[in-house]
C-alpha cells in the first residue's frame, strides 16, 4: 500500500485485520491529510489499525496525522509488527502539529511489536498528538519495544511540539523504552505532562525497562527541552528498572517541570500504593549528557512519596546516579519506608568532586519516612553528597522520621 492519499474515510484509513493480513507494507502514504501533508482530512477512526495480524511494516515516510482517533492502533493480539520511519501527529515537514485526536500510537491488546529502530531512517517522529505520544495500555501488552524515536519534538529534535499528555504512557508489563545499543535511545522531551509515565494499580505494572533515553533535553543532549511535569513518573507500579549499570543504559533526565514548588515537577517521581521494588540506577538527573553542566529539573531530582522498598543507586560499579543542579532537593523521601539510596553522586559533577549543587538539601528525609538506608558499610555503598546551596544540608532528617540508617557516606 504505497504512495496513496488515504483520508476522510468513515472508519479507519488502513485496516489490516486478521491472521491473513500478514507481511503487508504500508509506505509513503498521506493518511489523514491532504496530498501535501499540510491540511487535516482525518479518517474518523485511526489512520492505521492492525488487529490480530502479524509481520507487517508500517513505515517508509508515511505521514499519519489529522485522524480523529489514534494515528496507529495495534490491537486484537497483533504481534511482530514494525512501525518505522513515520511522521505521526505533525505535518509532512515535521515542524507543525497536525494532531491525531487520541494517541499518536496506541498498543492495546498487542505484544512483541517494535516502534522505531536504532538507525535514523527507522526513527518515528511522534509529536503534537491530542493525548499521549505512545500509549501501551493493557497490563497484558508485553514485550513491545519503543526505540530511537523523537517523541514531543520537531524533526530536528531541538524544538518542542508537545503531545498534550505524556510522551510514553505505559500501563503494561515487560516493555522496553529505549535500549543500551547505539541509537536505541529515544528523545522524549517537550511533552505536556510526563516524559515517560508508568501507571499501575497496586503494583500490577511490572518489569518495564527505561534505558538510554534523553528525557527533557534536546537531541544534542545539551539544551533543556523539558516535559512539563516529570521526566519519569512511576505510579503504583513495581519492579521496573530505570537505567542500569552500563553507560549505554543511562537515561539523562533533566530540565523537566515548570518552575513551581509543586509536587510532580521533578526528574523522577515514585508515588502510590504498590510502588515497590523499582530500581533507579546509573542515570544523570539534572545535568546535560556529559554530567558537567547544570540542566536542573524544576524541583527535586527524585521525589519519593507513600512507597516502600525501592532502590536508588547501588554498591556495584556504575549503579550510582548523578543527581545534581536540581532546583530544590536532590532526593526527597516523604512517608516512604525501607528504601535504599547508595553509591550516588548528589550535588557534584560526574567526576564526583566538582561542584554542581542542588539548591536545597542533598537528601531530605521527611515525616513518616522510616527504616530507609542512606549509604551502608559495603564497598561502594556510600553516597557522595555535597554543595547544597546557602543554608541547606547534605542530609536533613525531620521530625517523625525514625530509624533511618545514614552510614558510610562522604557528606
Amino acid at each position: 500500500i504505497i504512495a496513496n492519499v488515504v483520508s476522510g474515510n468513515g472508519t479507519n484509513g488502513v485496516f489490516l485485520n486478521g491472521a491473513g493480513a500478514g507481511g503487508c507494507i504500508v509506505a509513503g502514504n498521506f493518511i489523514g491529510t491532504d496530498s501535501a501533508g499540510i491540511l487535516a482530512l482525518g479518517n474518523h477512526n485511526a489512520g492505521v489499525t492492525i488487529s490480530a495480524a502479524s509481520g507487517n511494516l508500517i513505515g517508509g515516510s508515511n505521514v499519519i496525522s489529522g485522524n480523529l482517533a489514534d494515528g496507529i492502533f495495534l490491537t486484537g493480539g497483533a504481534s511482530g509488527n514494525l512501525v518505522q520511519g513515520n511522521v505521526i501527529g505533525l505535518s509532512a515537514a515535521g515542524i507543525n502539529a497536525l494532531p491525531n485526536g487520541f494517541n499518536g500510537i496506541s498498543i492495546s491488546g498487542a505484544s512483541s511489536n517494535t516502534v522505531g529502530g536504532a538507525v535514523s531512517a527507522a526513527r518515528n517522529l511522534i509529536s503534537g498528538n491530542a493525548y499521549n505520544g505512545i500509549g501501551i495500555l493493557m497490563v497484558t501488552d508485553v514485550l513491545n519495544t519503543v526505540v530511537g524515536n523523537y517523541i514531543g519534538t520537531d524533526v530536528t529534535g531541538t524544538k518542542a511540539v508537545p503531545n498534550t499528555l505524556a510522551g510514553v504512557r505505559v500501563q503494561a508489563c515487560s516493555n522496553l523504552i529505549g535500549g543500551v545499543t547505539a541509537g536505541s535511545g529515544n528523545v522524549i522531551s517537550g511533552n505536556g505532562q510526563e516524559g515517560v509515565w508508568l501507571v499501575g494499580v497496586s503494583g500490577n505494572v511490572i518489569g518495564n525497562l527505561v534505558q538510554g533515553n534523553l528525557i527533557g533535553l534536546d537531541a544534542t543532549g545539551t539544551n533543556s527541552l523539558g516535559n512539563s511535569y516529570a521526566g519519569i513518573g512511576i505510579s503504583s507500579a513495581a519492579g521496573n528498572q530505570i537505567g542500569g549499570t552500563g553507560s549505554g543504559a543511562r537515561n539523562v533526565i533533566s530540565g523537566n517541570g515548570a518552575l513551581l514548588q509543586t509536587i510532580g515537577y521533578v526528574g523522577v517521581f515514585l508515588i502510590g500504593t504498590g510502588t515497590s521494588g523499582n530500581l533507579i540506577q546509573g542515570n544523570y538527573i539534572g545535568t546535560d549528557s556529559t554530567g558537567t553542566l547544570g540542566r536542573g529539573n524544576a524541583n527535586e531530582g527524585i521525589y519519593v512519596q507513600d512507597v516502600s522498598s525501592n532502590q536508588i543507586g547501588g554498591s556495584v560499579a556504575g549503579a550510582g546516579n548523578l543527581i545534581s543542579a536540581n532546583n530544590a532537593r536532590g532526593i526527597w523521601l516523604t512517608n516512604a519506608s525501607r528504601n535504599v539510596v547508595q553509591g550516588n553522586f548528589i550535588g557534584t559533577r560526574a567526576d564526583g568532586t566538582s561542584a554542581l549543587g542542588n539548591v536545597w538539601h542533598g537528601i531530605d528525609i521527611d515525616v513518616n519516612s522510616t527504616n530507609n538506608t542512606i549509604g551502608g558499610s559495603a564497598a561502594g555503598a556510600g553516597n557522595h553528597i555535597a554543595f547544597a546551596q546557602t543554608i541547606y544540608a547534605g542530609v536533613r532528617v525531620r521530625t517523625n522520621a525514625f530509624n533511618n540508617l545514614i552510614s558510610g557516606n562522604a557528606i
